[in-house]
């Protein structure tokens, strides 16, 4: 697997365990990105799902959702993503939703325990498509408790006090990886887990390089696909087809050359910075909405209104986006 960087991306998830949390301190500390703990088994909630999210989103940071697994049967899981993404609904989200799985109190096999992980997996991939899943579990426990027909699904691994997390037995890359239970951040009172993520770079625009800017390679590696490339370094499916056209996805080379992003130069200022805060319906940032007006092209009154809102979910699932209507981190790094 491969070892993780201070260069990645850095950030956290939490519970209720955190309690109240200063989202703008933990931001100022570099943390980009979180996961929330917003369920648990077929109906606990967690208590702080919603006030963790407000202020993640207000502090412009990219926002996750998880559910610890208490099922035993295909059945109770199907029943617990129900719970989870019924629970979620509503909630803006810029990362995939994330199925924790660390117990195994009844035992199952693991055959039995890892067709109930797809199960779960599957009924949220048939609602909001492939690239929205993704499985958290520790190294010990994939090998212990887990099979290869997970193999497909995008890892989350745990694996603390190493750079490079050991030998699971079924993937051999991850997309998120907690390397700390123990850690402090600044605006959490107590421990926090930590994350990191190979993510360098949001993808421009409809796979398209921003002007005045640089390519940055990477060099394939046995076992490497561009969907798995593009989970890996966060850029939009279909991306690295349209950097590096001449190559076939269905047998990629090992060792060739290809562009994986794009590096702006120090004279570029096409991308606008986020806000720092929501922009929907009632939102007062006249200036930010009729600019989002602008890139959706509906009239630019500075009113977000129901016309405006519609628009933004055309763009949003015209660019597989979170189709909410309200543009956070995700959907103004598209835009702009």
């Amino acid at each position: 697997m491969q070892e993780r960087s201070e260069k990645m991306l850095q950030g956290i998830d939490v519970s209720h365990w955190q309690g109240d949390i200063d989202w703008q301190k933990v931001k100022q500390a570099g943390k980009s990105f979180v996961f929330i703990k917003a369920t648990e088994g077929p109906s606990f909630v967690d208590p702080m799902l919603k006030k963790h999210h407000n202020g993640a989103k207000s502090a412009g940071m990219k926002v996750g959702f998880y559910h610890f697994a208490r099922f035993t049967s295909e059945k109770e899981a199907v029943q617990e993503a129900q719970h989870f993404l019924e629970t979620t609904k509503g909630l803006s989200r810029d990362l995939p939703y994330a199925l924790d799985i660390e117990t195994n109190n009844a035992s199952l096999s693991k055959s039995t325990l890892s067709k109930a992980a797809l199960a779960f997996l599957n009924h949220i991939k048939q609602i909001h498509g492939k690239n929205a899943i993704l499985l958290y579990t520790y190294t010990s426990f994939a090998k212990t408790h887990l099979d290869a027909s997970l193999k497909s699904i995008p890892l989350w691994i745990a694996h603390y006090g190493v750079k490079k997390p050991g030998n699971n037995g079924i993937w051999n890359t991850w997309q998120y990886f907690q390397y700390s239970s123990n850690g402090t951040v600044p605006g959490i009172k107590g421990e926090v887990c930590l994350d990191t993520t190979a993510s360098l770079q949001s993808s421009p625009s409809k796979g398209q390089k921003p002007a005045s800017s640089k390519p940055t390679y990477y060099k394939i590696k046995k076992g490497d696909t561009f969907w798995a490339l593009e989970n890996q370094f966060h850029l939009a499916h279909g991306t690295l087809q349209k950097w590096n056209p001449k190559l076939n996805p269905k047998a990629l080379p090992i060792g060739k050359t290809i562009i994986i992003g794009y590096k702006p130069s120090a004279t570029d200022n096409a991308i606008v910075p986020y806000p720092g805060h929501l922009i929907g319906p009632g939102s007062k940032d006249q200036k930010n909405i009729k600019r989002i007006q602008r890139a959706v092209k509906v009239p630019a009154d500075g009113i977000y209104g129901p016309v405006t809102r519609r628009a933004v979910m055309n763009y949003q699932k015209r660019h597989h986006l979170s189709i909410d209507g309200i543009v956070g981190p995700e959907t103004w790094n598209t835009l702009f």
